[in-house]
């Protein structure tokens, strides 16, 4: 696994690309066993590497069918199951854990039970949760029946900053969604902000962070880090460590522009979209 430092922009000097050449890589997680499962949705499939870095095998079929997908994005790994946005198809796709397609979530439309463009999911047994980006809505659905528990929010702007346990969200291009601790955390794109839910789906705080004076801009990635959140601040090529209140502990300058992001046992994958790669590096 090759040394990877492009244009000398990295921070860290141990980061590693995975050994693969993509397309354009969007979503990314890690398995239990340190495997890392990475989301190409100009393949149309999902790719499976070691936990060094060697490309294993690949999950999907270009398709509308049942098991086929259309532009993959965010995608979340359990110890049993992979579940993708399966975006372009407007659904949530299940796989077993070697590929074995199992059952979808939701539908192409944009009425309240339907998915538009899902760009995020996230696992919170027995919900998964899903960022139903194009929708304007977060939504929560059964694991194992893939029936629509619940929705929260609609399309909107905050004439104030909303009041803590409200449930009247107004969301814009809602494009990631991370789970842990008891919360629900979403990043509202558009908004350039990151929301904290209880399990209810109750607001309990919303923060635009800032780091050296300057706000989010344009970000696509969000992942739970056990005691923190990572934000993939796309357009300020840079990623925000957030501790659990919303608040900006560290940043680290990027060499391009960061898609998604995953954490586990003191490590980070992180994709870049336009720069086809995908990188694995020390945590912030």
């Amino acid at each position: 696994m090759a040394v990877v430092r492009p244009r000398g922009a990295f921070a860290g000097t141990d980061d590693v690309a995975l050994e693969a050449r993509f397309v354009g890589p969007w979503g990314v997680g890690f398995g239990a066993d340190g495997r890392v499962w990475v989301a190409d949705p100009g393949a149309y499939a999902i790719l499976v590497f070691t936990p060094e870095g060697k490309l294993a095998h690949r999950i999907g079929q270009a398709g509308a069918g049942a098991g086929r997908l259309n532009y993959p994005t965010g995608l979340a790994i359990t110890e049993e199951r992979l579940i993708v946005c399966d975006t372009n198809n407007g659904r949530v796709a299940e796989f077993d854990l070697t590929g074995t397609f199992l059952h979808t979530i939701g539908g192409l439309g944009i009425a309240t039970a339907k998915l538009a463009m899902p760009n995020g999911v996230a696992v919170d047994p027995p919900w998964v949760w899903v960022a139903n980006t194009r929708g304007h809505v977060v939504q929560r659905y059964d694991i194992e029946t893939g029936a629509l528990e619940r929705s929260f929010g609609y399309l909107g702007d905050d004439a104030a900053p909303p009041a803590a346990g409200t449930t009247d969200h107004k969301w814009r291009l809602p494009t990631a969604i991370a789970a842990g601790a008891e919360r629900v955390f979403v990043l509202d794109g558009k908004h350039d902000r990151v929301v904290a839910l209880d399990r209810e789906g109750a607001l309990v705080w919303a923060t635009r962070p800032t780091a050296g004076g300057v706000g989010l801009s344009r970000p696509q990635g969000l992942a739970f880090a056990d005691d923190a959140l990572i934000v993939a601040d796309t357009g300020n090529r840079r990623l925000l460590r957030l501790d659990l209140g919303g608040r900006v502990i560290d940043e680290r300058p990027l060499g391009d522009e960061p898609q998604c992001v995953a954490s586990r046992a003191g490590r980070l994958a992180v994709t870049f979209f336009t720069a086809q790669t995908v990188i694995l590096m020390d945590a912030l």
